[in-house]
């Protein structure tokens, strides 16, 4: 609850919706809803809990990590976002390498990135 209060709500209603819509979808099967559900790519500073990390223990495979994925019901979006956070931290913040190490262009990359924030 303390990260919805502290959150500072960029959008409207419908991003409140959003939000607790994919947490719904992301939560454990009759688990509670936690902060790594409601905001998954990015964190909130005010908040004492920590931001879970994704997946918490990396498989070896592909196929295991595509297993992993499907037993924890990550949506596409949740993958991509993952993806494309990682990729841009990886190489601190320059769109042009991070385009490289997900194999687009670099307009691609900024156009996702684009969308995915006018979204969330």
């Amino acid at each position: 609850m303390e990260a919805l209060r502290v959150y500072d709500w960029p959008g409207n209603i419908r991003e409140l919706e959003n939000i607790i819509e994919r947490g719904v979808i992301l939560a454990h099967h009759h688990g509670k809803i936690e902060l790594a559900e409601l905001f998954p790519s990015m964190t909130i500073a005010r908040v004492a809990e920590p931001a879970v990390p994704f997946p918490t223990t990396p498989p070896g495979t592909l196929e295991e990590t595509v297993d992993l994925l499907l037993d924890r019901n990550t949506s596409l979006q949740e993958l991509e976002n993952r993806l494309l956070d990682a990729a841009v931290t990886r190489s601190q913040g320059n769109l042009s390498s991070a385009a490289r190490l997900l194999g687009m262009t670099r307009p691609q990359l900024a156009y996702r990135l684009k969308k995915r924030d006018l979204y969330l």
